[in-house]
């Protein structure tokens, strides 16, 4: 079959019938991809590079740089071809040509690669301006030191200055890439201020590309300035993508210059708000995951009545999760009640956002005494509403209770019960055993069960327990010893003994500090 279908390609007939070509081919990529054919097999197919086609010729070049990959000693045949190629009156075949050349690993062919290039960067159509400039990319690859000894690193640079947009991008994008280990590229001021004067008539994709790039800029104030100042009128734009990508560079640029700051919250948040509700699904998860990465004082720069966004039937669960979140960060003392039922509300949703709520109004309780307390009364009535739903996410979550001991420990006391009393830990998953051993450390004095809510975890399949579930364990059994010491005793004894066949010098040091105390508690 792979005879009869490389015979078929190979007729003359084939190469003048472009579109029964190309069906051809996707067959024999089809039957690599699948390991249904060998590259050794797709030699002859050579012969179809002598075709005017462009479309056809690009894919049979693809196909060759695959080969030479597997058998180098074709890579010098090829040469002269591509070589022709690069002269040719089709601007896909010239740009074809060099991506080829530079795509080659072949050390005899990297110096025709550079040349290639060269010629590339003075071609009269961009599309091979573009294919000069990403060949760097891939020449560097192969051979960095043919990259910096014919000096396209500084022709790079002069790229940069190339009327076309869609150039500049991949310029920079290809300088970035060869100069990582040295930091990317340091645009300065001089440099900033020929974009600034450049990119306003620049598309839209080409414009927030390069905004990207200006993050590199050097960061003394005056450039810094220069920036804020020439764009800034950027941010009453109506374009969402525009927006962002000068907000992610403002944000960028104020780290070095804190006393900005203040000023850049009260013009970037009302910006920003605009497309918080309205926008498409796609873009409002990219701008909520730019929001969430700023620090608080940007979230409590959107004003009240952005703050609790509404999840839509249609968002997706990831949207709804980054809605939930952003709500939660913009909670102040002021409106934290507000904002606490306003997630409690949502509920009941899928489990991850269950568990999101619970967590993330969690953030926002703690804020006030009086909503805390009030939170912690409403996570009880969720366990005897559905504790099936609710139980384990709560266990999970760091409530903070022991804010609430000092004033209000009968409350402390009531909820503790309710969320031990129902835990069934042959059901449970580690990380809820984990969270409720911390419980029990903590506040098991309250709940006359605990040291039997241990043994019972501990009574359990350990196979799967780390050596910090194991240290929990002992640290809860050492806290109820205090408070249950007949009950406990027993319980700790055997938990000590188990440990103590773990091979782990850190549990064995716990084990001992707990006995040397245990001793001092008995003599006292």
């Amino acid at each position: 079959m792979n005879d009869a279908l490389i015979g078929e390609l190979s007729k003359p007939q084939t190469l003048q019938d472009s579109k029964k070509t190309l069906e051809l081919l996707a067959q024999v990529e089809e039957l690599l991809s699948t390991n249904c054919m060998g590259l050794i097999e797709c030699t002859p197919l050579l012969q179809l590079t002598a075709t005017n086609n462009a479309q056809v010729k690009s894919a049979i070049w693809d196909l060759m740089v695959r080969v030479a990959a597997e058998l180098p000693e074709f890579a010098p045949m090829y040469v002269c071809s591509l070589t022709k190629d690069s002269e040719d009156p089709n601007p896909s075949v010239r740009s074809t040509a060099i991506s080829t050349l530079c795509s080659l690993d072949f050390p005899g062919v990297h110096c025709y690669a550079a040349t290639a290039i060269k010629s590339g960067f003075g071609d009269s159509n961009p599309t091979v301006r573009v294919s000069a400039v990403t060949g760097v990319g891939k020449l560097w690859i192969h051979s960095p030191s043919t990259v910096q000894e014919n000096g396209l690193i500084d022709a790079l640079y002069n790229m940069l200055r190339d009327p076309d947009p869609t150039v500049v991008v991949f310029a920079l994008q290809t300088l970035a890439f060869v100069l990582e280990k040295e930091g990317g590229v340091v645009m300065n001021r001089k440099m900033i201020g020929y974009f600034l004067d450049r990119i306003p008539s620049y598309p839209e994709r080409e414009f927030c590309c390069t905004i990207e790039y200006l993050q590199s800029a050097n960061r003394d104030v005056d450039t810094v300035l220069d920036i804020l100042n020439k764009l800034d009128t950027y941010l009453d734009s109506k374009n969402g993508s525009v927006v962002l990508a000068i907000a992610k560079l403002f944000t960028s640029l104020i780290n070095d210059h804190p006393s900005l700051k203040s000023s850049l919250i009260k013009r970037l948040c009302p910006a920003l708000e605009k497309f918080m509700k309205n926008s498409k699904r796609d873009f409002q998860a990219d701008l909520l995951d730019f929001i969430l990465s700023l620090d608080d004082e940007f979230l409590q720069g959107f004003s009240s009545k952005e703050r609790c966004i509404p999840l839509k039937e249609r968002d997706n669960e990831a949207l709804k999760m980054k809605k939930i979140r952003f709500t939660s960060r913009t909670a102040n003392t002021d409106n934290c009640q507000e904002i606490m039922n306003f997630l409690l509300n949502l509920l009941p949703q899928s489990d991850r956002l269950n568990r999101t709520v619970i967590t993330s109004t969690a953030r926002v309780a703690i804020l006030d005494e009086a909503v805390h307390e009030n939170f912690v009364r409403n996570l009880q009535l969720l366990i005897k509403t559905d504790r099936r739903l609710y139980h384990h996410h709560i266990v999970e979550t760091d409530l903070r209770l022991a804010n609430l001991v000092p004033k209000n420990v009968d409350i402390v006391k009531t909820f503790v019960n309710e969320l031990l009393d129902g835990l069934a830990v042959e059901n449970a998953p580690l990380t809820v055993l984990q969270s409720a051993l911390v419980v029990i450390e903590e506040f098991g004095h309250m709940h006359t069960n605990a040291p039997y809510l241990v043994e019972d975890i501990f009574s359990l399949d350990r196979s799967g327990w780390d050596v910090q579930l194991y240290s929990d364990v002992l640290s809860a059994a050492f806290s109820l010893f205090h408070h249950y010491p007949a009950a406990t005793q027993t319980i700790l004894s055997n938990i000590f003994y188990q440990c103590l066949q773990i091979k782990n010098h850190q549990l064995h040091l716990q084990i001992q500090t707990y006995y040397k105390l245990l001793r001092k508690i008995c003599k006292s």
